[in-house]
């Protein structure tokens, strides 16, 4: 899992008065095969990238540093290690037998407290993986971990950095919940303030809400707006995809097989955040959408995804007859479900 977080670079800076110095001291263990390898040290906010070499499985970093920084180490291309620079003695292992994880940081606040957070995380994947949990107990537990550490340590890098990391797993329900627990320094983070704009979004559009209206061009060349839809059938579900996109692809079977179903009660508009209008127009011949579509060819600017909070495709909102939003994402055997009743 600790993979997963290393691909999410929204990281945050702490900041206070006076730059202090810190100390990385690195091992690696001799099956890493990292012994003579160049290492890199990449500073969140920084354009600089400090080097040194691993010798006789050792390396070190000293520097100066305001507050808490979030960092990776790179080892020429064949890993990374994501941590906190901060004022102290940081201790990092690079050990390639060690689970998910491949290394430890220790030594000072941030890095302890996130390096206890991975240590829960693999006891629950090894118990996963043992067949004690269901793929459903797993999330549940998974969730339950990340939600007691942002209340533990909701005003810390460290605390932060798991609800950036782990917020779209989260219900506007319990975003609600984490956001109340932070103070004003950490909601004036860049990376914090920019989620809390989208949680805005999700909340407004969240299950129970009225829809939000949008329009784009459609493939003819006119135009179409979600509100010339609703009403006019039982059930709208907005469809965000992509040309591009391969999961949007591999899900437009069974979406087909859910318009054929239930066309008589559903009307599907396909939001494309697609940039190329050939290759968007080509995909919906393709692959056979009969449904209607707009895209303001935007890409990840399109306006109606935006209004949406959606970072990620495909994404769906369900909106019945009285405009009132019924669910967002939901598998199409859910939707099946819901409209077969």
């Amino acid at each position: 899992m600790k993979k997963i977080l290393l691909t999410i670079m929204t990281l945050l800076m702490l900041v206070s008065c006076g730059k202090q110095t810190y100390i990385i001291n690195g091992s690696v263990e001799p099956e890493t095969q990292l012994d003579g390898q160049t290492v890199y040290l990449i500073l969140d906010g920084s354009s600089d990238t400090l080097s040194t070499v691993v010798k006789d499985y050792h390396f070190r970093f000293k520097g100066k540093t305001e507050g808490t920084t979030a960092a990776i180490l790179n080892f020429d291309g064949q890993g990374e290690a994501f941590f906190f620079v901060e004022p102290g003695k940081i201790e990092v292992e690079i050990e390639e037998e060690k689970g998910y994880s491949g290394y430890e940081v220790s030594g000072t606040p941030n890095n302890d407290l996130l390096n206890q957070f991975n240590d829960d995380q693999e006891d629950l994947v090894e118990r996963y993986q043992e067949g004690e949990l269901s793929d459903e107990d797993m999330m549940e537990e998974y969730i339950g971990l990340v939600q007691n550490f942002i209340r533990t340590n909701a005003n810390t890098a460290a605390g932060r950095y798991i609800l950036l990391s782990n917020a779209d797993m989260l219900t506007t329900k319990q975003l609600d919940d984490d956001f109340a627990l932070l103070d004003e320094e950490s909601m004036q983070d860049s990376h914090i303030s920019q989620l809390y704009e989208r949680f805005l979004l999700l909340q407004g559009t969240a299950e129970g809400e009225p829809y939000t209206d949008f329009k784009a061009p459609t493939p003819e060349g006119g135009e179409l707006a979600l509100s010339d839809i609703v009403g006019k059938t039982a059930y709208v579900l907005v469809d965000f995809w992509a040309s591009w996109c391969g999961p949007c692809r591999r899900s437009m079977p069974q979406m087909k097989e859910l318009y054929a179903k239930h066309q008589d009660k559903l009307e599907i508009l396909g939001v494309s955040l697609d940039n190329d209008e050939g290759r968007w127009k080509e995909a919906i011949s393709s692959l056979g959408l009969p449904w209607r579509h707009i895209s303001d060819l935007k890409g990840w600017e399109c306006a109606a995804a935006q209004a949406y909070g959606v970072n990620a495709i495909p994404a769906t909102v369900l909106i019945d007859k009285e405009g009132t939003i019924i669910g967002r994402n939901l598998e199409a055997s859910q939707i099946d479900a819901l409209l077969s009743k």
